[in-house]
């Protein structure tokens, strides 16, 4: 049984913490429902339970993806909220904890590693909708040609590489990079799920993705729409083009061995793919030769 739910103080005082459970709702009364998490209390040794703003929950989850933040060390400072606005503001830093380490060095530990750049934007999801927000990503959008800075394909989203008070205002665009959804969540997680340190995920930002290597496209006629290979969402937008394209292909093909439009298909295949109609015989030939082999299986 945890200790009693408590909430964090906007009085500028670090509280180290280390989280042990993913954010869950907590009935605290019977017309009360907190976010909150569980962890412990760095400074005391104690289990607690800790309620968890809404701007705290958004700066959690878009640093740390898929609950990544749980059985990581965190200092969390709260501050009152700033002139004109309702909510609170956090400074959350990641720290690496050791034993018997007190307070004092907790906190030196944290300015020098960094972790998360002061959130001043409040809310995050707020921010995200905000015209503010929508002007500067036209703005870096734009000025990359919306081309991927780690793949090279379209760029649909913008990616921060800091969060600081500057970057955030649109005062520092040179910390935003235009980047496609794949690559995206590439360098944010690693094969497993989980969240990459913020200089391994700067790092592979910066590296260049030359590949196009994709998988086999399945192609069945009977389903209304495409359906996408494991790791579609880890895929650059140079794969997911390249994917499209031979999906579309092998679509056209297995309609001309059934016979479909046959005028209509293989003008498509010459003149989007670039296939002579010897080519297009053969690839037919072999897709009914697998079709019959897969019978004589049956």
């Amino acid at each position: 049984m945890k200790d009693a739910v408590f909430k964090l103080k906007a009085n500028e005082n670090p509280v180290f913490l280390r989280i042990t459970s993913a954010i869950f709702t907590r009935i605290a009364a019977s017309s009360t429902q907190l976010e909150a998490v569980n962890a412990v209390n760095l400074m005391t040794g104690e289990s607690c339970c800790v309620v968890v703003d809404t701007v705290l929950k958004n700066v959690l989850r878009e640093a740390y993806p898929a609950d990544g933040y749980v059985d990581r060390s965190f200092q969390i400072t709260k501050f009152a909220p700033v002139a004109g606005k309702r909510y609170a503001t956090f400074d959350v830093k990641e720290i690496q904890v050791r034993a018997e380490q007190s307070p004092q060095a907790m906190s030196k530990t944290a300015t020098e590693s960094g972790g998360l750049d002061r959130v001043r934007a409040g809310d995050y999801e707020d921010y995200r909708k905000s015209p503010l927000w929508r002007k500067i990503k036209r703005r870096v959008l734009k000025r990359d040609g919306k081309v991927c800075r780690r793949c090279g394909g379209k760029a649909t989203l913008v990616h921060h590489r800091s969060y600081t008070d500057e970057v955030l205002a649109g005062n520092n665009d040179e910390q935003l990079a235009s980047i496609c959804e794949g690559c995206h969540n590439f360098i944010h997680k690693d094969e497993n799920g989980y969240t990459r340190n913020p200089e391994e995920t700067d790092r592979l930002l910066l590296t260049r993705d030359e590949s196009a290597a994709f998988p086999v496209p399945e192609v069945d006629l009977r389903l209304r729409w495409r359906k996408d290979p494991p790791g579609w969402d880890r895929m650059s937008a140079v794969q997911r083009q390249a994917f499209e394209c031979e999906h579309g292909r092998l679509k056209l093909l297995h309609w001309l061995r059934l016979g479909k439009w046959p005028d209509t298909t293989r003008r498509l295949l010459r003149s989007h793919h670039g296939m002579t109609d010897e080519q297009i015989d053969t690839e037919v030939a072999a897709l009914r030769t697998q079709k019959m082999q897969h019978r004589k299986r049956q």
